[in-house]
């Protein structure tokens, strides 16, 4: 399952939506809540499930946002940053997301 991009801060880690394994506590973010009400089962936490690495100008356009310094930047909608780097002239996004298994 894919968290809530309202439930998470973009620079928060994806261990801070899920609540688990640590803490054996629900989750924070709703979305994943709701596969735990329907059956579901966490069964692991995944760092990169899509990445999407673009020119810079690409990410200009997309976020309507300027880019004038390499670093981690917060984009409307993302659940995590989307990584910076002018001297390479690219940009990298790396979405987490939540592994669920549910019983038949």
């Amino acid at each position: 399952g894919r968290p809530s991009p309202p439930a998470r801060l973009p620079f928060a880690g994806i261990d801070d939506s899920v609540g688990w394994p640590a803490a054996r506590a629900p989750p924070s973010d709703p979305w994943l809540r709701t596969h735990i009400a329907a059956g579901g089962t966490i069964v692991k936490l995944c760092e990169r499930s899509m990445v999407v690495e673009e020119p810079v100008a690409f990410w200009e356009t997309w976020t309507k946002q300027k880019f004038d310094v390499s670093g981690d930047y917060a984009v409307e909608g993302g659940l995590v940053p989307v990584s910076i780097d002018l001297e390479r002239q690219v940009g990298r996004y790396a979405e987490p997301n939540v592994w669920f298994a549910y019983r038949h």
